[in-house]
């Protein structure tokens, strides 16, 4: 490139820098020759200029100027009539208006100024005018009368109007609104929740009481510009390609614009629209940013109901930032300090974005009630993190006096809060009430906390102080909930106010894990679902924080998959006096893994009760409990669970627990499958003077495994062990109860308390095996043992594993009844009611009894007067291996051996024995051989001779029967079969067999003659049938060609013998 040519670059290049620098502009306004003569506008002075003239029609006057700039102290006076209700200025010249001076009017006129190529008011600027001000970029302003007044076509015409301005007719690139200023100076605390307190402000474009001020253009910043409305409007918009609507008080509408620009508040912008009462403020944009701490303000300080604030973004609302002393959150905020209610905070946009410690806040602050805040997202809301001074980004409505807080409710499609920000409703002090919460996003609630170092909450909570005043309700409606690292969702009473309740309906997942630990504190906030009533410790601004007293609220979920892992939980709690609330799960599926919990407590007040209803399965993993506990007076709750499958693995528990006088809970469980390994447990328990819950389990399939998994109803304490249930779900019978491997199902007591009753009824089978694995109702302090009933098919007890109600302290132990089609012991299996402390009863009844491997049934005693127990066999077949050592035995160490009744058909393979022997024996020894017990064996007696009849002396001469004419045949025999066999016993009969019946009805045809068998008539075709033909006796007898004979009646045919009616005559043989 020639060095002429690279000249020419570089002065185009600094011809165009020098054009894209701000330049001043000469401040002056000009009149322009489009109104008609003599009607013209007439400006006097500079920099104070004075606009006189115009054209009048009725109560409007017009001015038109081609050029309108107020210098920096100067200002413009529009010197009109007082009885002027409308000014209309319009600039045609072409240049944006530079205004940093005053702008004066006379009476209360409203002044328009319309200026399509842009306006600028300077830091400097104020407007000094008895009306409203609408300054815009319009191309023109539109009558109701269709006559527009134009700033782009201003043909001179006298055709003025008298009406009233309808709307603002804007091009397709209008100038843009921009407005400087030092930033407001404002007071007050968003975190400790003060009103804001309203400075006064250097500069400002303030209008007079209940007017409206307007700014209408293309794009509009505003640089720490300040707008006020006092009791009035704030308009500011922000729009292209159409005409905004003028309503009553020149409200804006919007519905035939075509397009819409940004507006940008920045350098803690302000727009205020407070007073007694509070006005109105609507923002129309298509990207809505309010940084720096800007703030769009409504503070009602009288009686009367405030307005809204309304913004409404097509693409974005952004809020950032906080004031400079880091108190007050910018964002949109509006609030009572009076008995009037607050503004309405209404958004929307399709994408709303808070971070930095803005937020959006609607406070009450007197008896008014607070307004509610509604936001509309159609793509997302998300609210990030917190300012550097520790000023959380927020969505709130609080209440801090007797005025009930505002509602807030937030439609999105995908809702984020994340590292530490919040949505909440409470009321701090006072006895307000806090608004409900309604989140409705189609797609995903993400709650989202740092992990080390903040939470992000989604809450209602009636707070600390002298607080009286409940918490609000809390409703998520999404497709996916989603909180970790200190997610929550709450709903929290710290007074004496009631908690909220929260309700979650999420279509696909429910998703909770982890934990957010503060560095310096170590306190650990775990992500979480609760509704609970907390105790804070006393502190400098609350010395004497109260004990709740109101109940906490209840946790509806209704979703596809509930998982709550990694320390998370889904909780009701009360660590007050009141009552805790009930938790109430609905779902496809629950997993709890590592750590995750679900739990309902209580200190004093009643527990809380948790439902779950599952349609598939309950899995819980690696610790990670469901408990509904009672510390105090109160009663636990109780656990009810429906599901498909519930399965515990590992360390983990399913429990209802009392520790002080009130009882613990029920647990009731109907599922198809309940499964427990590695050491789960489902459990009641009392560890004080409450007694122990009842467990119930509804299943047809008990599946136990691993040592110390089970199902324990006990107690430790005086309380009694509660009662365990083992039964068919609903009307079914395939009950199968399996226990391995050191399994255990125990209602038994270790104290002077009761032990439960525990009863299984599986028609099916009951299964133990291994060493440890045991059926359990036994004491082992001075309580009584409970009771234990077996129903079942088959009832196996192997390798070494037991069921008992042995006492081995001082207490009695129970009774053990068993009902079976067959029991079977191997390998050390055992069926004890041992005892020390007395008592220890076995009942067995069952067709078939095998003892095999050193099987033992035994009720054995040890100690001073303590006899051996009873035990009461029913059976047909008792069955061992003599020298296997399996034995029956009630006898006694220290005192008088117990009784032992066996009623059998018969005894295999084990008998009576006075002393214990190395075969298999039936025992009941004494201490001494004085004190023996009894052995009572009743067996089947049989007498050979009973039942027989004796034979007549005399026997009978056959000869003499024998007719002697009767000739002797060869060839011919006469055969008697009996049927073979015995009887099952020697006393009982032998049983028919059984009889085959020809179902067919026998009868003879009637009217036809006997019938001779022929060759083409076979023998073997059935007879045809007539109802009701009598049957006829045989008086004769054919035979056929097969050689087989037939009984007919007596028909005229010479090949039917009749003999049957006559008396033997033989004669002899010729």
């Amino acid at each position: 490139m020639s060095k002429s040519y690279l000249g020419r670059w570089m002065l185009i290049g600094s011809a165009l820098w020098v054009l894209s620098c701000p330049q001043p502009i000469a401040a002056q306004v000009v009149p322009d020759d489009t109104l008609p003569v003599g009607e013209r506008s007439q400006v006097s002075g500079n920099p104070n200029f004075q606009v006189d003239g115009g054209a009048r029609r009725g109560g409007n006057l017009f001015h038109s100027f081609s050029q309108f700039s107020v210098p920096t102290g100067g200002s413009a006076f529009f010197n009109n009539a007082t009885d002027v209700q409308n000014i209309f200025s319009r600039v045609t010249g072409g240049s944006a208006s530079n205004i940093d001076g005053i702008i004066r009017a006379n009476g209360t006129a409203n002044l328009f100024l319309l200026n399509p190529s842009g306006i600028l008011f300077g830091p400097n600027a104020s407007l000094n005018i008895g009306g409203s001000f609408i300054a815009t970029t319009a191309n023109s302003i539109n009558f109701a009368d269709n006559f527009q007044y134009s700033a782009t076509n201003p043909q001179t015409t006298s055709l003025l109007t008298v009406s009233v301005p309808v709307g603002l007719q804007m091009g397709t690139n209008p100038g843009r609104i921009e407005v400087q200023g030092n930033g407001y100076n404002l007071s007050g605390s968003t975190q400790s929740v003060t009103p804001v307190i309203r400075g006064n402000a250097s500069s400002r474009l303030q209008v007079p009481t209940r007017q409206t001020l307007t700014l209408l253009g293309g794009d509009i910043n505003i640089q720490g510009g300040m707008l006020t409305a006092e009791q009035g409007r704030i308009e500011l918009g922000s729009a292209r390609d159409g005409i905004v609507n003028l309503g009553a008080g020149f409200a804006l509408s919007y519905s035939r614009i075509q397009g819409f620009g940004d507006i940008h508040l920045s350098q803690r912008a302000l727009a205020d629209a407070s007073g007694s009462p509070g006005g109105s403020i609507q923002v129309q944009g298509n990207r809505v940013l309010l940084t720096d701490g800007s703030l769009l303000l409504i503070q009602n300080q009288g009686e009367q109901a405030a307005g809204s604030l309304q913004v409404n973004a097509t693409d974005s609302l952004e809020l950032s930032g906080v004031s400079p002393d880091g108190q007050l959150s910018g964002g949109l905020n509006t609030g009572t300090t009076s008995s009037g209610r607050g503004a309405d905070i209404v958004v929307s946009t399709r994408q709303l974005l808070v971070q930095d410690g803005a937020g959006i806040i609607n406070s009450s602050y007197g008896a008014g009630r607070g307004g509610d805040v509604t936001v509309a997202a159609t793509d997302s809301i998300q609210l990030i993190g917190y300012s550097l001074g520790n000023l959380v980004t927020r969505i709130a409505g609080v209440t801090s006096s007797s005025g009930n807080g505002g509602n807030i409710t937030l439609s999105t499609g995908r809702l984020s809060l994340l590292n530490g920000a919040l949505i909440g409703t409470s009321p701090l002090v006072g006895s307000g009430n806090a608004g409900n919460l309604t989140i409705n996003a189609t797609d995903l609630v993400e709650l989202i906390g740092f992990g080390s170092a903040s939470i992000s909450n989604v809450n209602s909570t009636a707070a600390i102080g002298g607080n009286t005043g409940n918490a609000g309700n809390v409703t998520i409606n999404t497709s996916r909930l989603v909180g970790r690292d200190g997610g929550t969702v709450t709903a929290l009473t710290f007074g004496a106010g009631r908690a909220g309740s929260i309700t979650i309906n999420a279509t696909e997942s429910v998703e909770f894990s982890g934990v957010a630990q503060l560095p310096l504190t170590g306190i650990r906030f775990p992500s979480q679902v609760s509704a609970s009533a907390q105790l804070l410790p006393p502190t400098v601004f609350y010395p004497n924080t109260p004990i709740p007293n109101q109940p906490s609220g209840n946790v509806s979920i209704y979703t596809g998959r509930l998982s709550v892992t990694d320390g998370a939980k889904v909780d009701v709690s009360h660590e007050g006096t009141g009552s805790a609330g009930t938790l109430q799960i609905n779902a496809n599926s629950i997993l709890l893994d590592r750590g995750g919990s679900i739990t309902a407590a209580t200190a004093s007040g009643e527990g809380g009760s948790i439902n779950l209803n599952v349609r598939d399965t309950i899995l819980l993993r690696n610790n990670s409990p469901i408990t509904a506990s009672a510390g105090g007076t109160g009663n636990g709750g109780t656990i009810d669970i429906t599901a498909g499958t519930l399965s515990l693995l590992g360390d983990t528990q399913l429990s209802t627990a009392a520790s002080g006088v009130g009882n613990a809970g029920d647990i009731t469980v109907s599922a198809d499958a309940v499964r427990l390994s590695g050491g789960a447990q489902l459990l009641t328990s009392t560890s004080s003077r409450g007694q122990a819950g009842n467990i119930t389990l509804n299943t047809p399939n008990l599946q136990l495994s691993g040592r110390t998994s089970g199902l324990f109803a006990g107690t430790t304490s005086t309380g009694n062990a509660g009662n365990l249930t083992i039964q068919p779900r609903g009307d079914g019978q395939a009950v199968r109860v399996d226990l391995q491997d050191g399994a255990q199902i125990s209602a038994s007591t270790s104290s002077s308390g009761r032990g439960g009753q525990l009863t299984i009824t599986a028609p099916e089978s009951i299964t133990l095996t291994g060493n440890g694995s045991i059926i359990s109702a036994e004491t082992s302090g001075s309580g009584i043992g409970g009771n234990l009933t077996l129903q079942t098919g088959d009832l196996n007890i192997q390798n070494q594993a037991q069921v008992t109600v042995s006492s081995s302290g001082r207490g009695s132990a129970g009774s053990l009844f068993v009902d079976a089609d067959r029991i079977f012991l191997d390998n050390g299996g055992r069926i004890r009611a041992d005892t020390s402390g007395g008592g220890g009863n076995i009942s067995l009844r069952s067709p078939f009894i095998v003892l095999r491997n050193g099987s033992n049934i035994t009720t054995n005693a040890t100690g001073a007067n303590i006899p051996g127990g009873n035990i009461d066999i029913d059976t047909r077949f008792l069955v061992a291996v003599p020298n296997e050592n399996s034995n029956i035995s009630a006898n006694s160490q220290d005192f008088r051996g117990g009784n032992v009744s066996i009623n059998a058909i018969a005894l295999y393979g084990i008998q009576p024995s006075s002393t214990s022997t190395p075969l298999s024996d039936i025992t009941a020894t004494g201490a001494t051989s004085a004190l023996p017990g009894t052995v009572d064996v009743t067996t089947a007696t049989i007498d050979p001779t009973s039942g027989l009849v004796a034979l007549p002396a005399d026997v009978v001469d056959a000869s003499q029967l024998i007719a002697q004419g009767c000739p002797a045949d060869e060839g011919n025999s006469f055969v008697v079969t009996g049927r073979g066999g015995l009887p099952p016993t020697p006393e009982q009969q032998l049983d028919d067999d059984a009889d085959w019946q020809d179902r067919r009805r026998l009868t003879i045809p009637q009217q036809t003659a006997p019938q001779q068998t022929t060759p083409d008539s076979p023998s073997d075709r059935p007879f045809p049938g007539t109802a009701d033909a009598l049957i006829v006796e045989a008086t004769g007898w054919q035979t056929t060609a097969t050689g087989e004979v037939r009984l007919v009646a007596t028909p005229a045919d010479s090949t039917v013998h009749t003999a049957l009616n006559h008396s033997i005559a033989c004669e002899g043989r010729d």
